[in-house]
């Protein structure tokens, strides 16, 4: 099963989704038949299903995905766990991509508040990757002052985990500065 998922990410990766597709199907099925009942290793290849569902823009296959990830996850970890709240961001992102975006900040910010749990000094990429997503429902929708808000969290975040010339901390800067374009604040843009 590991090999067939690793050409899936392969080919996921090269975007070949449909091959990738097939790919992580036979390694469900594989899975199914070497474990019973719910599995991390089965969970996380519904949650890469769901995604390539996505990109190919099969929005239903995709988010019935997701969601028995998220269910699976649920009941294989008790209390609060890094898979579930991955789990939340996936379906948050669906929402938002579909531009459904109020529908995605809630599953963002239960995503953000599980992750903030886990990792209370706010120190980890997760965190900034939340922080980054909330930002960028917000800015969907117009809110320009809750976009700013959570993408300097994000800009913050990255500073402490990253030196340098850092690809997170461009995208944060830039971000910021979009933001503040679309304030029509060239002089801080």
């Amino acid at each position: 099963a590991e090999s067939l998922i690793n050409l899936g990410r392969i080919s996921q990766d090269l975007g070949k989704l449909e091959e990738a597709l097939k790919y992580y199907k036979q390694a469900y099925v594989m899975s199914q038949a070497l474990y019973t009942g719910n599995h991390p290793h089965i969970a996380t290849l519904l949650s890469n299903i769901g995604t390539v569902y996505q990109s190919l823009g099969k929005n239903e296959a995709a988010l019935e995905y997701f969601k028995q990830a998220l269910k699976m996850r649920q009941a294989l970890y008790t209390g609060y766990h890094p898979d579930i709240a991955n789990s939340f961001n996936n379906i948050g992102r669906f929402y938002t991509d579909l531009g459904y975006g109020q529908v995605g900040i809630k599953y963002y910010k239960e995503a953000l508040r599980i992750y903030q749990i886990i990792y209370p000094d706010n120190q980890h990429p997760k965190v900034s990757i939340t922080f980054n997503n909330l930002g960028a429902s917000y800015a969907n929708l117009g809110d320009t002052g809750e976009a700013l808000k959570y993408y300097e969290q994000a800009l913050k975040i990255n500073q402490v985990l990253y030196t340098g010339y850092h690809p997170h901390i461009a995208n944060s800067l830039d971000n910021i500065g979009n933001v503040y374009a679309t304030l029509e604040h060239t002089q801080k843009a």
